[in-house]
């Protein structure tokens, strides 16, 4: 199985080499130290560097490169908007011909070791480069660059603030090439702590809260099977001394069909795990490719256009994005009449709300402000945006309990 993979990756290669992504060229750092793992680094900063930014460190996957990756996620987009600093890591041939990031070898995900080494060696180097907010550092990767990922948050548990996985597994579910097919296909299966204990062998002297972590992951991704997503769920709670059920759960999140949205908390009520679980998904990054302020993205291999820029919500689970966010009550009487939600107003706009089945609206709907009328069944109010330039943004939906 092992080989059809590799043959799958190097058909991909070619096929990657077909594209230019040359838009927002990155910048190339030659030293960063003594670079154990012998990869390369780039990155890319917003004009602006008067005071100290965020730092999001972007890990390709298979087949791919920094600047391929920089196109297809469009983070580049999100940090000219917000302001803050992306660091793109990237694979050599010779370390491996798949270009994918060693994420099951022992002298690449010990900490200090190999790849994850010189991944910390830049970020260091980074932050003494350029001006840094070093409580908000972040890191995402797309499949081995998520697998990776997962050893940089199990490795520097003190570096970074959040994590975000897509289509990716818990650490040390592989500790050699024999055994990343079993981690892949998700028949690597150990209780709650057996995971969490794998992570805080590495760090035995650390004491301090463990970074949150997002979790995307397709249903229908024949790479990395979902149960990895129930696996990485049941690793982290477990560092963060919580449940494995959900707090929340949001059903057809910002208003997509393919998308639910567990959430879980700590005792601080914080979301320190979150999980989106996609229907109808292989294995790819989901994107919204256009100019609106919620679309980007570029279609590549392991790229879906489900009319959803995953980059876009994850930065706004980051804290880099201010979250659009609906008002209003969510624990509701039933048969309360006239509740009121509204989102910010904008000239030019519509609205469009979505509400349980048996709520029905009082007086107009196509406003920023919409009144509902209860029944008995609990579910979601949403709502859609068009604006004056035909861009449609959509609202985190807001869940609603009638008691």
């Amino acid at each position: 199985m092992r080989a059809i993979f590799h043959f799958l990756w190097t058909i991909l290669i070619c096929l990657s080499s077909q594209y230019f992504y040359g838009q927002q060229v990155l910048k190339e750092t030659g030293y960063f130290g003594t670079n154990p793992g012998n990869l390369t680094m780039y990155s890319y900063s917003p004009m602006n560097n008067i005071k100290a930014k965020p730092l999001v460190v972007v890990l390709h996957g298979c087949s791919q490169s920094a600047q391929l990756v920089s196109e297809q996620s469009g983070w580049n987009k999100l940090a000219d908007s917000y302001g803050f600093h992306v660091l793109y890591p990237q694979q050599k041939a010779s370390n491996n011909p798949s270009m994918c990031f060693d994420w099951y070898r022992a002298a690449d995900i010990d900490r200090d070791r190999g790849e994850c080494g010189s991944i910390k060696q830049m970020i260091d180097q980074f932050m003494k480069d350029e001006k840094v907010d070093s409580s908000k550092v972040f890191i995402t990767g797309l499949s081995a660059g998520a697998a990776m990922a997962v050893v940089m948050l199990a490795d520097y548990p003190g570096t970074f603030n959040t994590g975000a996985i897509f289509a990716g597994g818990p650490y040390k579910s592989a500790v050699n090439m024999l055994t990343t097919t079993s981690a892949m296909m998700g028949w690597v299966n150990r209780s709650p702590k057996e995971w969490g204990d794998l992570v805080r062998d590495q760090n035995p002297a650390y004491k301090k809260a463990y970074p949150k972590i997002i979790i995307y992951q397709g249903r229908r991704d024949i790479v990395v099977n979902h149960k990895n997503a129930h696996e990485l769920v049941e690793q982290w709670t477990n560092l963060h001394g919580i449940d494995t059920l959900a707090t929340d759960t949001i059903r057809d999140f910002a208003n997509n069909v393919n998308i639910r949205k567990y959430t879980y908390k700590n005792s601080e009520k914080e979301n320190v795990v979150t999980y989106y679980d996609v229907k109808n998904i292989g294995h790819a990054l989901m994107i919204n490719p256009g100019d609106c302020r919620d679309e980007g993205g570029k279609m590549v291999p392991f790229s879906t256009d489900d009319d959803f820029f995953a980059t876009y919500w994850t930065a706004i689970d980051f804290g880099l994005i201010p979250e659009p966010k609906i008002s209003g009550k969510t624990d509701i009487s039933e048969g309360e009449k006239a509740v009121e939600y509204s989102v910010p107003f904008y000239k030019g706009s519509t609205y469009s709300w979505t509400y349980p089945d048996d709520a029905f609206p009082d007086g107009a709907e196509n406003q920023s402000s919409i009144k509902l009328n209860f029944g008995k069944r609990s579910g979601s109010v949403g709502v859609v945006e068009n604006d004056s330039a035909g861009c449609y943004i959509r609202y985190p939906s807001l869940k609603v309990v009638v008691k």
